[in-house]
């Protein structure tokens, strides 16, 4: 990332950045997302340090909150990416914007059917387990079917039963 500070152009990887501006809210014991006066000092330092420059106040908040809208952007540009890739096992950055919007938009049903195949589900809950099994299949029948194994038992363990 490039950086203009009184008209001079300065250079910053974002790994470089993000360490930097983390180390600054660590150092002064940022709390949530609101900039402190004591992150800024640390803002300032850093910049004094890394690039021998002078930063107003306001100037190390600009640069702060750039850099972390930077890093949201990059993270945000990649994470459907990381998505389709962790529960696809497959390199996603080599698809194309129709396949990877297509599995993005069948991200919702392949984490329904892992939680089926994983048994990661309440099996009394005959309401849920009509709603995963319908996300995961399509298939009205096959949901309706699972709902009622599900309420059976379901009513079986309210009544003492198997």
């Amino acid at each position: 990332m490039n950086f203009a500070i009184d008209g001079k152009q300065f250079e910053l990887g974002l790994f470089d950045a993000q360490a930097a501006m983390e180390r600054c809210e660590h150092e002064s014991g940022m709390r949530g997302t609101s900039p402190t006066l004591d992150l800024l000092r640390c803002v300032q330092s850093w910049a004094a340090q890394h690039w021998a420059v002078k930063l107003t106040p306001t100037a190390a908040w600009q640069l702060w909150w750039s850099i972390c809208e930077r890093i949201a952007k990059a993270r945000k540009a990649q994470e459907r990416i990381a998505d389709v890739g962790a529960w696809l096992h497959i390199d996603a950055s080599q698809l194309s914007d129709d396949q990877l919007f297509g599995l993005t938009a069948n991200l919702p049903r392949i984490k329904a059917q892992h939680s089926l195949q994983a048994g990661q589900f309440d099996a009394l809950d005959y309401e849920g387990v009509y709603q995963l099994v319908l996300l995961a299949t399509g298939n009205e029948k096959q949901a309706r079917d699972a709902r009622t194994q599900a309420l059976e038992r379901f009513v079986d363990s309210r009544c003492g039963g198997k």
